[in-house]
């Protein structure tokens, strides 16, 4: 439990998703109001209405964070100093991307050997901005809800083995070896068939196994995340077939976001 000495407020947007919560100053344990709108059109500002329209005073600033159909992703060598990591960012989202109109950082992975590099397009940025200004609400910070996620489960990660995030629109396969993360993979696709996910991890699983050179006959550790209830409830019987573990995230617009064991 951390004190807040100011009201908060917190978007985390997806593609088809928003949900807005207000932080009121004090010790805080949830969010006193929240108000989430999903579909097509504008969710940002649906969302915002109506948390606007329950009563709820918005303060002056708000804290985004983007889901992983909005953004980019790269691991990249950590050969360039700190200040130096965002131009190498840069010119490889350019050669991939193309030319466009990008808002690129990068973070040392906990290994020290590899930046997580992340892009998202300034129309985003654009559109969620502009949309918390007709509130009189600046934007202060935005970040990945990706990296908010890795540090809500930072103890439930295996130090070698394969992580799956299951999105609204698809997955995050991530793997770790030797303490240090070697491979993220976006891959757009129907997340909420178990058949789609067991192929996903089941590729996974292998590329690790010839990079880790992992002995024949040792399981390699699977972690899949769950974001949301009926994603879990849907992946619990392949977990149990296939021996991973799964867990839900609750991410609650706060470092320590409290998580549901499944199984």
């Amino acid at each position: 439990m951390s004190l807040l000495l100011r009201s908060e407020l917190r978007l985390r947007v997806g593609a088809r998703r928003c949900q807005a919560d207000l932080w009121r100053p004090g010790l805080r344990t949830r969010a006193s109001a929240s108000a989430v709108a999903e579909g097509e059109g504008d969710i940002v500002a649906e969302a915002l209405s109506l948390l606007a329209g329950r009563g709820a005073k918005l303060p002056s600033q708000a804290t985004v964070v983007l889901e992983d159909e909005l953004l980019y992703y790269a691991l990249l060598p950590a050969v360039h100093l700190w200040g130096a990591a965002s131009d190498p960012a840069r010119h490889y989202f350019a050669d991939v991307l193309g030319e466009r109109e990008l808002r690129v950082s990068a973070s040392l992975s906990p290994c020290g050997r590899r930046w997580m590099a992340v892009a998202v397009e300034t129309a985003v940025l654009g559109d969620v901005t502009e949309h918390l200004a007709r509130h009189g609400v600046a934007l202060k910070r935005v970040g990945p809800a990706l990296f908010e996620d890795l540090h809500a489960l930072k103890q439930r990660l295996p130090d070698d083995g394969v992580v799956v995030w299951v999105r609204d629109q698809g997955l995050m396969a991530m793997r770790r070896h030797g303490g240090g993360w070697v491979e993220m993979h976006w891959d757009r696709c129907d997340s909420w068939q178990p058949e789609v996910v067991s192929a996903q991890v089941d590729a996974a699983m292998y590329r690790h196994t010839l990079e880790a050179a992992t002995p024949p006959g040792q399981r390699v550790p699977v972690l899949v995340v769950a974001q949301r209830g009926e994603q879990a409830s849907r992946l619990a019987p392949a977990a149990a077939l296939h021996g991973w573990t799964l867990c839900r995230l609750r991410t609650r617009r706060q470092a320590r976001a409290r998580r549901e064991r499944l199984v």
